[in-house]
């Protein structure tokens, strides 16, 4: 999905891809653990 060869051509809701990319931040240890998972908390 993030190859220079699928510029342009991937879509998905502003939420699921905001949430991915905190989910992969966090795995990657640059955001603390649980961040996104507390953004459910509450509306």
């Amino acid at each position: 999905m993030w190859d220079d060869a699928n510029a342009g051509k991937t879509m998905g809701s502003a939420h699921s891809m905001m949430l991915g990319l905190g989910l992969g931040l966090e795995g990657r240890s640059e955001m603390d653990r649980g961040t996104m998972w507390s953004t459910y908390e509450s509306p």
